[in-house]
């Protein structure tokens, strides 16, 4: 692993402990668009 993808991975880390809330949003979204809004259903 290089230095830069650890620190993406450092990043990435930092949103998911800060931002859970919009880190669930956004996989909402993205579960309700890729599976053709079956939630809704």
């Amino acid at each position: 692993m290089t230095s830069s993808e650890q620190m993406v991975l450092n990043y990435q880390m930092k949103l998911l402990l800060s931002e859970p809330l919009a880190v669930f949003l956004n996989l909402l979204i993205v579960g309700i668009s890729g599976n053709g809004g079956y939630v809704g259903r």
